[in-house]
């Protein structure tokens, strides 16, 4: 009998490099996520910081350049800190559609595989029963073969 051959292996093989380019990609869009939080919690904590300061630097003598100065500043943090909010959104949504993009190429890949593995199945049940019945004839072939007693 033939050896087995999967007629969609090529197609397989396509969609499990589009998946592995799906995951790559979703990984790597996770890395960036996570290094935006790490950057807004940066600016929170800058934020903390520089109020804090602000403060302190008003219990002494009040100097109006220095208390413009630390109201620009942060004013400044506030805008960072909301455009890093609004990229961390805008990444949030992508990260799901690729997230939903790598369920679905994952799904077309076990259809192949499911597909792939029913096929060896049938193919080795008929290699089973050709073994079976190939032995069968040799029997028979032997039988008439030899001379009865």
């Amino acid at each position: 009998m033939r050896r087995f051959r999967f007629g969609l292996q090529t197609v397989l093989k396509m969609r499990q490099t589009t998946e592995d380019r799906i995951k790559q990609e979703y990984a790597d869009q996770s890395l960036r996520l996570t290094e935006e939080y790490r950057k807004l919690e940066d600016l929170i904590v800058q934020m903390t910081q520089s109020e804090a300061g602000a403060r302190k630097a008003q219990n002494g003598c009040v100097d109006v350049s220095l208390e413009q100065a630390y109201g620009q500043y942060l004013l400044t943090l506030e805008q960072r800190i909301q455009k890093t909010k609004e990229r961390i959104t805008v990444m949030e949504t992508e990260l799901k559609r690729q997230q939903d993009a790598l369920i679905q190429a994952r799904k077309t890949v076990k259809v192949l595989e499911k597909l792939r593995e029913r096929r060896w199945a049938e193919y080795h049940k008929a290699s089973e029963r050709q073994e079976v019945k190939s032995m069968d004839d040799l029997t028979m072939m032997r039988r008439s073969l030899t001379p009865e007693v």
